[in-house]
């Protein structure tokens, strides 16, 4: 979805709140196969600005709190979390959680009992993830490109999906 700027900006704030359906993977995506702002790099939500992209941020959906495969999961949950796992573009621009814990259901069931970005409903003690949350703010140049929020998956809806309930942009 594209939302014009309706003039001149420099700092872009934000906020989602959605659910997870599935198996969500984080950052695995990347992992597949090296992916550009243009490919599905994240199971998420990203949002960018302009044309060609430029990364604003991005809302990551981690598997679950306990997985061995740690891409799938989200980068504050493990210590060793693998750098190559993140995109360059993205860097520390993000925010990751997950609303399983230790199993899921693949499919369509929807995890509505604990919504995501909200620093809540981490189970773990080494699920750090929950200490990033809410609210982003990033500084770009002065522009009036359009901002572009995109719900990603590189699986079918059978299987994963990212629900969102809530995305506010504000553009200053």
């Amino acid at each position: 979805v594209f939302f014009p700027s309706q003039g001149k900006y420099s700092q872009v704030c934000g906020l989602v709140v959605g659910y997870q359906q599935g198996s969500m993977d984080s950052f695995a995506p990347n992992r597949i196969d090296v992916k550009t702002i243009n490919d599905v790099y994240v199971d998420g939500i990203s949002i960018t600005h302009g044309n060609p992209r430029q990364h604003l941020w991005t809302y990551a959906v981690g598997l679950r709190e306990k997985v061995t495969s740690s891409c799938n999961r989200c980068p504050g949950d493990i210590a060793d979390y693998p750098v190559s796992c993140i995109p360059d573009f993205v860097g520390i621009d993000y925010y990751c959680e997950t609303g399983w814990v230790s199993s899921f259901n693949n499919g369509r069931h929807v995890v509505w009992d604990d919504p995501l970005w909200d620093g809540k409903g981490c189970h773990l003690s080494t699920a750090h993830s929950c200490d990033r949350y809410g609210w982003f703010h990033k500084q770009v140049n002065t522009t009036t490109d359009y901002i572009e929020v995109r719900l990603c998956a590189n699986s079918a809806i059978n299987n994963e999906d990212v629900l969102a309930e809530l995305i506010e942009i504000w553009v200053l």
